[in-house]
């Protein structure tokens, strides 16, 4: 009897230590990557740590902040390019920019908390990641690449910073939150992302700093007033916008991006501002009828391609102290002397 008595007892304890073990098991997140999970490059020159890739099964990442010593600054393109798996991202605080295509495909994250400090997201980081549902941008960021959360279809609450943000082209189309904003000058961060009215004489409204992709590609358009509050026109802003015939730029941009304005074929003159120092590569390339352009005193270099294949070039004034690139005018009909 004694015997039977005490294998019960030993039973009952071995059952205890499961149920104990098995509680343990739900509560400690065994599932998060180790260190080991992550490769990584050293920048010497910088002294940080850049990851590059991530390896495993694991549901859950939290970043480590340091890495042999050296402060983790930013993730490389494609380093977590579709890790399924991962339900659970934690950036650390050191991190400073987010190459492009980092998280693409991450199908299973669904909230998203960026860390104060972070400046760029570059294009395509999360885009597809499906599942999405919530993102919040500390007042850090300072761009957000092309394409960034594209196809992020549930992506439906955004917390946006007060301060201005560079905000790529199609950064968050195609997800919830941009199908339930019906303002026909969407601006976010001081920034003209998106314009849906059917207006063909258009009128940007002051206040907006960043005049992004909103246009590209909007045939109807006839003509642009650019407000004085803005200081950028980004790269493609105004691209195959082939019925503007006039644009007046504000007299507070600073820059210009690569193509502009590339392909406003209906384009006859344009004066550039003293304000703006900086013009892009193709900034007017292919404006077949522009026969006019006074480049403003701010000007000190006229780059590559800048007037490339502009056939109908009449009168052209330029500051005599820029540097103009030997094909800033190729195929064109004038040529600097």
């Amino acid at each position: 009897m004694n015997q039977i008595k005490r294998a019960i007892a030993i039973l009952v304890s071995c059952l205890l230590v499961v149920t104990v073990l098995s509680g343990c098991h739900k509560t400690i997140p065994y599932d998060s990557a180790p260190d080991s999970a992550y490769q990584y490059v050293v920048d010497e020159e910088n002294d940080t740590v850049a990851i590059t890739s991530f390896s495993g099964s694991y549901s859950k990442s939290n970043i480590p902040e340091m890495l042999k010593g050296k402060e983790v600054t930013s993730i490389s393109s494609g380093a977590f390019k579709n890790c399924t798996q991962l339900d659970t991202v934690n950036l650390p605080k050191s991190i400073k920019t987010i190459a492009a295509n980092a998280f693409e495909g991450c199908t299973n994250i669904e909230n998203l908390s960026l860390p104060y400090g972070i400046e760029t997201i570059e294009n395509g980081a999360f885009s597809g990641c499906t599942a999405l549902k919530t993102v919040t941008f500390p007042g850090t960021i300072k761009r957000i690449g092309d394409k960034a959360f594209y196809g992020c279809a549930a992506l439906e609450n955004i917390a946006f910073p007060s301060n201005s943000v560079d905000i790529g082209a199609d950064a968050f189309s195609n997800t919830a939150w941009i199908q339930s904003q019906g303002d026909e000058y969407l601006v976010v961060c001081n920034t003209l992302i998106r314009y849906s009215g059917s207006e063909k004489e258009i009128e940007i409204p002051e206040g907006v700093e960043i005049v992004s992709t909103a246009f590209a590609g909007r045939t109807d358009i006839t003509s642009v007033l650019i407000p004085k509050s803005a200081k950028t026109i980004t790269r493609n802003a105004f691209q195959g916008c082939t019925g503007i015939t006039a644009i007046e730029i504000g007299s507070k941009v600073e820059s210009i991006g690569d193509f502009a304005f590339t392909g406003c074929s209906s384009l006859v003159s344009v004066t550039v501002p003293d304000s703006v120092k900086s013009l892009g590569t193709y900034a007017f390339s292919n404006c077949t009828a522009l026969e006019r352009i006074i480049l403003g005193k701010g000007i000190k270099n006229v780059p590559a391609y800048a007037f490339q294949a502009c056939t109908s070039l009449k009168e052209v004034s330029i500051p005599k102290d820029a540097t103009i690139a030997e094909n800033a005018f190729e195929g064109s009909s004038y040529q600097p002397s």
